[in-house]
């Protein structure tokens, strides 16, 4: 019986640690970003898309993209990549190659999205606040100056999120124990 109690207590502790919500770093965030390698926080409550938790991001300016969205469990809840050769899009109802299905879901165009990830946009300032992004639809708000470091687009159909947890700006330098380095 003790064994088991000692088990169990081992097990709730492990658990608990688990589910510590991890600090975000402080980043020296460069005016324009060529490539990024991020380890984020995702919040999103888009159109009837509701999700919190965790994805790895990379991004390659102007045309390579990786987003893997993980689920409560570490298993792949959505996949999405760009690059030179195609695009895909996967998730569990879904597997598709065509561009358009992101704008579709999102209501964003996937080089909008690169563009404002990267900020490869035209930002304006937004009085005492972060620059924003204002497009058809939506709004692109920058939190980075500060320890949020988040970008956030705000519409009429929800917002999306993404808090960057660990940054890295230079190609094949991995982020941490067991992140890609490169795409």
């Amino acid at each position: 019986m003790k064994l088991k109690l000692t088990i169990l207590c081992l097990a709730i502790l492990l658990h608990s640690c688990a589910m510590v919500p991890k600090k975000a770093a402080r980043v020296a965030w460069p005016d324009r970003i060529q490539y990024m390698a991020a380890l984020c926080e995702l919040d999103m409550s888009w159109k009837e898309m509701t999700y919190s938790g965790t994805m790895s991001l990379q991004v390659d300016y102007p045309d390579a993209l990786l987003v893997e969205v993980y689920g409560p469990f570490g298993n792949t809840a959505m996949y999405i990549k760009k690059d030179r050769n195609g695009f895909l899009l996967e998730n569990q109802e879904v597997k598709d190659t065509d561009e358009g299905k992101f704008e579709k879901e999102f209501g964003i165009q996937l080089s909008d999205f690169i563009d404002d990830i990267t900020m490869n946009n035209t930002r304006e300032p937004a009085g005492k606040g972060s620059p924003v992004v204002r497009r058809r639809g939506y709004t692109v708000t920058y939190g980075l100056d500060n320890d949020e470091n988040k970008i956030c687009w705000h519409g009429d159909d929800g917002h999306i999120c993404i808090q960057f947890l660990e940054v890295s700006f230079e190609r094949g330098q991995g982020l941490g124990k067991g992140t890609p380095a490169g795409m």
